[in-house]
């Protein structure tokens, strides 16, 4: 295939990569759209002569679609340097446009929003969630705008119908998910632009409800009754609102329960189940106000280890997530692209899919969230501060080799090698039966580093005796 990338939702579009084709006159788009919303499917020169003038086409319509298709070939021949009668195929009295399964955007979207919606009704909605919000970001704007044609104008109603029931979709999922707070703005702006839907007021009800703005969620129910009966013949709001608007008033305990109890996301790697030492740095960690903790030393004295268990022990007072993100700095990747991955992985685990500015993005989705981030193996002070969430509500823990001294507000732990005693009890683990004398010497060869220390243990762990004569593994 020519790897083309088509778009309608938003503007037409063509892009091999970031060049867009140029496709000329509205309706030379018109056609090219008409054989993406019918794709890998013929379409009769017929059927696309009513699609784009109803039923007026003018003079010799089939010349027109003809040089119309001509066009659109050599426009993507010139992008491409593929031929163009394999991009629009002719086949007798049609058209064909064969392109592969994610070339266009309403394909990607379609799959996207199944997944989240199987993972809805399988009772993942973090997910589900999270999949249909990167559904939602695929759109660019309205949809074909400015293409003239009935067929078009049709597609454009159905396409935007389309966008409202899957960020419905999202929005239940959401508030389900506790996210009540979060879901009231989206929901007011649909409420204003669907008054008679009576789906997308039920759920501004509940979410208001659960904000504890019980009367606001009463005057809700009270605009959509009025809309319905000046909009809709003079009909009363459904059962299920009327019961729902019920419930409000007499304070019904169980609205404030989401459908599930939902499970704070975290991304943190698995808490480990024997930690060793570390105990007056743990205690000063649990001190540890909102805002950045830099974790610094050189490479093996557990600065990760150390961050993970304690972000495990502070976990229960970050509800709205708790992350780790890996930047790498001694991995030889750039720092400025480690960074713009850690923001587009951070926005997708805290729910928010895909952007084409993360950086950006992420400024306004972590804002005021109560976040708990660890920002492993950090290279640079500047690196920090463009993944910190805005507000003072996030505790962030930074391990690098350097100090950062260069970054503002920072609390800062220098870790070193363990204790002796704790040293010995890293290096013996379950066996009562090593000479303390030995692992003092083991203890010092390794600096008291405990990656080094974790290393020895393992291997006396499988080994009856260590005869100081032996040599021993190098430290790093």
């Amino acid at each position: 295939m020519s790897g083309l990338q088509y778009s309608v939702l938003g503007p037409l579009g063509a892009y091999l990569g970031e060049r867009a084709v140029p496709l000329g006159a509205r309706r030379q788009q018109a056609v090219l759209a008409i054989l993406l919303l019918h794709l890998n499917q013929a379409v009769s020169i017929a059927r696309l002569l009513s699609c784009v003038w109803g039923e007026q086409p003018p003079e010799g319509g089939h010349r027109v679609i003809a040089c119309y298709v001509h066009r659109l070939r050599k426009a993507l021949t010139a992008m491409t340097g593929e031929a163009g009668t394999a991009l629009i195929q002719s086949v007798p009295g049609a058209y064909q446009l064969s392109v592969g399964e994610n070339a266009l955007d309403l394909t990607e979207f379609d799959r996207l929003t199944a997944t989240g919606r199987r993972e809805y009704a399988a009772g993942d909605e973090r997910r589900a969630v999270a999949t249909l919000r990167q559904a939602l970001s695929l759109w660019r704007g309205d949809p074909l705008s400015g293409l003239p044609g009935p067929f078009i104008a049709l597609q454009q109603v159905r396409l935007r119908e389309y966008r409202t029931e899957v960020l419905v979709d999202c929005l239940t999922a959401e508030l389900d998910c506790g996210r009540h707070a979060a879901v009231v703005a989206d929901l007011t702006g649909l409420a204003a632009s669907y008054p008679l839907h009576e789906r997308i007021a039920g759920l501004l009800m509940v979410a208001l409800y659960r904000c504890g703005r019980r009367g606001d969620a009463l005057a809700a129910f009270q605009r959509t009754r009025y809309e319905l009966k000046q909009q809709g013949a003079g009909i009363e709001p459904s059962r299920h609102l009327r019961e729902l608007h019920h419930r409000i008033l007499q304070s019904d305990p169980l609205l404030t329960r989401p459908r599930r109890e939902a499970a704070t996301p975290c991304t943190l790697p698995r808490r480990i189940s024997r930690f060793v030492g570390r105990s007056v740095e743990l205690d000063w960690l649990a001190r540890s106000p909102e805002g950045v903790t830099v974790i610094h030393g050189p490479t093996g004295a557990g600065k990760t280890t150390l961050a993970i268990y304690a972000a495990h022990r502070s976990r229960e007072h970050y509800p709205d997530g708790q992350h780790f993100v890996d930047l790498r700095a001694g991995a030889g990747v750039p720092v400025e692209t480690a960074t713009f991955r850690a923001a587009a992985h951070l926005l997708r685990v805290c729910g928010h899919g895909t952007a084409a500015d993360p950086l950006s993005a992420w400024r306004t989705a972590g804002r005021g969230k109560r976040l708990l981030i660890l920002l492993d193996d950090c290279a640079s002070a500047g690196q920090v501060v463009k993944l910190l969430p805005p507000g003072d509500s996030a505790l962030v823990l930074v391990t690098s080799r350097v100090s950062l001294h260069d970054l503002p507000g920072a609390r800062r732990l220098r870790l070193a090698g363990m204790s002796g005693e704790e040293a010995r009890m890293l290096l013996a683990g379950t066996r009562t039966d090593l000479p303390g004398d030995e692992l003092d010497i083991i203890a010092k060869e390794c600096d008291f580093l405990p990656s080094a220390l974790s290393r020895y243990r393992h291997l006396l762990a499988h080994r009856g005796s260590w005869p100081l004569t032996e040599p021993r593994p190098g430290k790093r």
